[in-house]
């Protein structure tokens, strides 16, 4: 998925972090999921607006459990935090804007590599 699109949703139609995250996995995964209902992570941005965990974290969660059930969904959440936490060296939103948000484009990039996490979960291989 672009840079672009990620711009596109986030810079210039508005939507949070965690709405661009289903957003991008819309696209990207083909999910039968109507657009209209993007919005009901709408109160997950900002970090549930206490700058508590990072809307990417949550707009992920959600998109993993959109896919998975069970004991595969809880191994996927897991380590889709794990990876983010290992990246941004946490999960809150306040920490994570303060080391990797940007004045133009703020947290674009930041949602950029949470979606490439995010892919690499999804696509992980799991163990028998």
């Amino acid at each position: 998925m672009s840079k672009e699109k990620t711009e596109k949703y986030y810079l210039e139609e508005n939507f949070n972090c965690a709405e661009t995250i289903l957003l991008l996995s819309i696209e990207e995964y083909d999910l039968q999921i109507k657009k209209d209902y993007v919005r009901l992570l709408k109160g997950f941005g900002g970090g549930m607006y206490k700058e508590r965990t990072c809307g990417v974290v949550t707009g992920g969660i959600a998109v993993l459990s959109l896919l998975y059930d069970g004991e595969r969904l809880k191994n996927k959440v897991i380590k889709y935090q794990d990876l983010v936490e290992k990246h941004f060296q946490s999960l809150a939103c306040d920490k994570i804007k303060t080391t990797h948000r940007q004045n133009v484009v703020r947290c674009a990039g930041v949602i950029n590599d949470a979606f490439t996490i995010l892919k690499s979960t999804i696509n992980e291989k799991e163990e028998a």
